[in-house]
C-alpha cells in the first residue's frame, strides 16, 4: 500500500483529468492541411462544446522510471463537475473512490477505512492547471482549458505545424497544432501533449523533467442524468 499513499494527491489528479466526458464531438471540419492558422485555431480551440452525462473507463500510469504507479479507472458525471470515480489496481481490486466537487475533492481508501480532503485549489505534481481547467481539456473545451486566451501571436507556421504564444486567465505558455491533429502545451515548464480520437481528447502525455502523466480513454459511453447522491460517499 505504500504505492496508494504516496499517491492519493496523483489519483485526484487523475479523477479530475477525466472529470469532462460525455460531449459533442470536435465539428467536421476541412482538411487540416488547407487551414489558415486563423481557421485551424478556431476548428481546434474555439469550436463549439457541450457536455453531458458519461461514464468513462481508462488507465493512468505517473511517476519516474523506475517508481511508476499504473491504475484503471472508471468516471461518471453529469457532464463537467461534480464528478465519481472508481480506481482499481492492476488484480482488479478497488483502491479508492474519489468524489470530486467545484468545492473539493475526496478520496475514500476501503483498506484503510479512510477518507482524505484535497481543496478546490490544490494542485497536484505541480501541475499548472487546477480543476475546473482539467474538467474543461477533457470536454474538448480547449478554450476555457487554455484560460480563455485573450491575446495570441502566430510564432511559426510550416506545412507539418503551427505555433502560438497566448495569454489567458491562467497565465502564459505556448501552443502547437500539428497538421495531423495532435495539440500540444507548453506552460511553467510542462508539456502536454493531447492526442484525440473522434474529435474527443483520448490520451493525455504531460512531463516535467524525468517526471510523466500518461491518461488512456479507452471509452466514453453516454448515460441518463446520473442522481444528485451518485456523486456523494456512501
Amino acid at each position: 500500500m505504500h504505492w496508494l499513499r504516496s499517491s492519493l494527491a496523483a489519483l485526484s489528479v487523475a479523477a479530475m483529468i477525466v472529470s469532462a466526458g460525455g460531449c459533442v464531438p470536435r465539428p467536421s471540419v476541412p482538411d487540416d492541411k488547407a487551414l489558415s492558422p486563423a481557421e485551424l485555431w478556431h476548428s481546434s480551440i474555439e469550436r463549439d462544446i457541450e457536455a453531458g452525462p458519461a461514464v468513462i473507463t481508462g488507465s493512468v500510469r505517473f511517476g519516474t522510471a523506475g517508481e511508476t504507479t499504473r491504475a484503471s479507472f472508471l468516471w461518471k458525471s453529469n457532464g463537467l463537475l461534480p464528478a465519481s470515480v472508481i480506481l482499481t489496481d492492476p488484480l482488479g481490486s478497488i483502491v479508492a473512490r474519489i468524489d470530486v466537487s467545484e468545492e473539493a475533492s475526496l478520496v475514500f481508501v476501503p483498506s484503510e477505512n479512510t477518507v482524505y480532503r484535497y481543496g478546490k485549489d490544490e494542485k497536484q505534481f505541480g501541475l499548472p492547471y487546477g480543476y475546473a481547467e482539467l474538467a474543461s481539456l477533457l470536454a474538448g473545451d480547449y478554450f476555457a482549458f487554455l484560460g480563455s486566451p485573450r491575446q495570441k501571436t502566430l510564432l511559426s507556421q510550416n506545412e507539418a505545424e503551427v505555433s502560438w504564444s497566448f495569454t489567458g486567465d491562467k497565465g502564459r505558455g505556448v501552443l502547437h497544432i500539428s497538421r495531423s491533429g495532435v495539440l500540444s502545451v507548453e506552460k511553467d515548464g510542462w508539456k502536454l501533449e493531447i492526442n484525440e480520437r473522434d474529435g474527443m481528447p483520448a490520451k493525455l502525455d504531460a512531463s516535467k523533467e524525468d517526471y510523466r502523466f500518461v491518461m488512456m480513454i479507452r471509452e466514453r459511453t453516454a448515460s441518463n442524468a446520473f442522481a444528485p447522491d451518485e456523486f456523494a460517499m456512501p
